[in-house]
């Protein structure tokens, strides 16, 4: 692993036909970065209405462009270390909405990289969440005969 990834956007969503926004942030302890109920107007940013949610939604994330160290780990563990702890709750959230980290990773050059640490990868694990990974890179060298 040459360096870090140039940059990465995380979020975390639970999303379902049923998912009330207050009620989420009230039972994770934080407000989302987004939310709405399913049939919600969902605007543009000249306040028009761009569509109706499809679904209810509740999203927390986070970017490396907001951050003074951007260290993916780091930035995972702070936010889920932002969220409730009680993992009654979380197995609550899992069997009645799906509950995911999507991760997008961004890269300029070929040749980087990121880790998870095991206590990271057990924090997941323990609140049901899957990581989804999406990956943009530049283009690879044609270096490999």
């Amino acid at each position: 692993m040459v360096g870090p990834v140039d940059d990465f956007r995380i979020s975390l969503d639970v999303i379902g036909d049923n998912v009330d926004p207050e009620e989420v942030s009230l039972l994770l302890g934080s407000q989302p970065t987004t939310g709405h109920r399913k049939g919600d107007e969902i605007l543009a940013a000249d306040g028009s209405i761009r569509r109706r949610a499809k679904s209810g939604q509740w999203s927390i994330a986070v970017s490396s462009r907001s951050l003074d160290e951007p260290d993916f780990d780091t930035a995972l563990s702070n936010l889920i270390e932002s969220l409730t702890m009680d993992l009654s709750i979380w197995t609550k959230l899992s069997q009645q909405f799906d509950t995911s980290l999507f991760c997008g990773i961004f890269l300029t050059d070929s040749n980087r990289g990121f880790s998870i640490s095991a206590e990271l990868m057990a924090a997941l694990s323990a609140r049901n969440l899957y990581l989804g990974l999406d990956i943009y890179g530049a283009e690879l060298p044609h270096t490999f005969d």
